[in-house]
């Protein structure tokens, strides 16, 4: 690998191999070393549109959530994005089309790296846990992580 990072894959990519190279040792979860390695593992890339709804920062999980539930034309994404500079977690829509609606920032990001859920799974486990974010699930004992990937990945 290359020291030049030029996606948001790559930024994946070298962060799993880097905490692995610099000695963190933990068994993982479901065969997964970490979030960022699930992401990789059941993520892609998907195609920035050209609307996006400034819902606010900070809540991009339940702007997502919400609108993938309202409407059946849309998907809720989890994953990493690049909002200005560096890769962050992040969640947003996409539509039938499979181009990005960004619920939260006030501009389309770019480097749209993630996984699409399931919308009976997402209102399922925001009915049981409240919280929106299908993947970062530490309350819950990491629910998706150890769940068949039949059950919540939606396939676009």
């Amino acid at each position: 690998m290359s020291n030049t990072l030029t996606t948001t894959k790559d930024f994946l990519e070298h962060s799993v191999e880097g905490l692995k190279q610099n000695g963190v040792q933990h068994s993982g979860i479901n065969g997964y070393f970490c979030l960022m390695d699930f992401v990789l593992q059941h993520g892609r890339y998907w195609m920035p549109g050209s609307t996006f709804w400034s819902k606010g920062r900070g809540m991009c999980y339940v702007h997502a959530g919400k609108a993938a539930m309202r409407n059946r034309d849309y998907t809720f994404v989890e994953g990493y994005a690049v909002g200005s500079f560096i890769p962050v977690q992040h969640a947003w829509i996409v539509d039938k089309h499979g181009l990005v609606i960004e619920t939260t920032w006030d501009h389309m990001g770019s480097g749209y790296f993630g996984v699409p859920f399931r919308t009976d799974y997402l209102r399922q486990q925001v009915k049981a846990t409240g919280r929106y974010s299908m993947i970062d699930q530490y309350e819950n004992d990491w629910t998706t992580i150890r769940t068949a990937k039949e059950i919540w990945l939606r396939k676009i």
